[in-house]
């Protein structure tokens, strides 16, 4: 366990906040070390391993990248992927008691930004990697380290599913926060905007409906109804649907009524519902609250479920230890929609606890840390 922990510390160390220039240094540190693993365990011409990094950067630090470390032991084993990503987002130092690029571990907490998610899991595919050149896998794994988390489409996914090197995987685990449930379906991800538009004049001569502002009124009233939200029931667990306004932009000037406003609309939704169906709908609600124009501004795929009794599934649950009662449907959406939407078995699993995702004083508990590492490698090699 020395080594894993020291991984943690290694990495949370590192203040790679999302699109800055440390990032890169996240980046740099984790190629060099997985390569540095190879150099010294020249004895392994039974299994491939290759290290791939991608990186697409700007002038303001808009910088993706991925690294795939390929452990091929044979063509006859099934093949899976462990799909990471790095999110660290912006720290607000004044509300952290608590160290915040330093690993502390305290009261059977490890803190520390990005402890929880996601640095703690390269620490564990780390020792992966390293267990691969001990003993053989009983697997073929592909470890996959990437800075975009859920991107919308197109993105690096996109890209590597037209290649050819996907077809041939059996199984995706996208590792996200789930407090030890298997999340085997996640929902559609809608996003749309309407506009609202009239004539522009001076706030001091006002009339009720010469002001594209007031005009959204009806459409804010029409998501507040509960009735237009459904509960879908699955094995004997309701599911709530999601309908919300995320954003409302005007401007012209503090004494100017604007002739143009726009309401951008979120939409989480069963993955069995017809989207067709869906977008009419929402061509219908642009008539009923007097908009001027809708337009869809993405429209993500839902995952189709994983047949419970996958045998790729069924697998992971008997090695681990879980069982069957830790399947999931969730409502947020994942990259796994992408993969399952191209016939691949994929499911979303983390156990810890999604709460401490991105919070002042960051931590995850030891045990459940020592024991995720005991259920990979319990689920990774005989």
């Amino acid at each position: 366990m020395d080594s894993l922990y020291k991984n943690l510390y290694d990495l949370v160390a590192i203040p790679s906040i999302t699109r800055t220039k440390e990032e890169i240094e996240i980046v740099i540190y984790i190629k060099e070390l997985l390569e540095s693993i190879l150099k010294q365990n020249t004895n392994n011409s039974w299994i491939t391993i290759n290290i791939e990094k991608v990186e697409e950067k700007d002038e303001n630090w808009n910088f993706h990248w991925w690294i795939i470390c390929n452990i091929k032991v044979s063509d006859n084993f099934d093949t899976i992927w462990l799909l990471w990503h790095l999110d660290i987002v912006p720290v607000n130092k004044s509300k952290w008691k608590k160290p915040i690029f330093k690993m502390t571990e305290e009261d059977d907490r490890i803190y520390g930004r990005g402890s929880c998610d996601m640095k703690a899991w390269v620490a564990i595919m780390i020792e992966i990697l390293k267990e691969s050149l001990r003993k053989n896998p009983n697997k073929n794994i592909s470890l996959i380290f990437t800075s975009w988390e859920e991107c919308w489409i197109p993105n690096w996914l996109t890209e590597i599913i037209k290649s050819e090197k996907i077809w041939w995987l059996d199984f995706i685990i996208a590792l996200e926060p789930t407090w030890w449930k298997i999340n085997t379906w996640v929902f559609w991800y809608l996003d749309w905007e309407f506009t609202f538009k009239w004539k522009s004049c001076h706030s001091s001569r006002p009339s009720l409906w010469n002001n594209a502002i007031h005009k959204t009124c009806n459409l804010l009233n029409y998501l507040q109804n509960p009735k237009i939200i459904s509960l879908v029931e699955y094995y004997w667990e309701f599911i709530e649907e999601a309908l919300s306004a995320t954003y409302i932009s005007w401007w012209i000037a503090p004494n100017i009524i604007p002739d143009t406003c726009t309401v951008r609309i979120n939409h989480r939704y069963w993955p069995k519902r017809n989207w067709k169906l869906v977008e009419e709908w929402f061509q219908k609600i642009m008539k009923e609250v007097w908009a001027e124009s809708f337009k869809i501004l993405e429209h993500d795929p839902a995952s189709w479920i994983v047949d419970w009794n996958n045998y790729m599934l069924k697998d992971f649950i008997n090695r681990t230890k879980l069982n069957s009662s830790t399947l999931n449907v969730v409502s947020f959406w994942s990259d796994i929609s992408q993969t399952s939407s191209i016939g691949i078995p994929s499911i979303n699993f983390w156990p810890w606890d999604i709460s401490q995702a991105h919070t002042d004083d960051e931590f995850l508990m030891k045990d459940s840390f020592e024991k995720t590492y005991v259920q990979f490698i319990n689920y990774l090699f005989d």
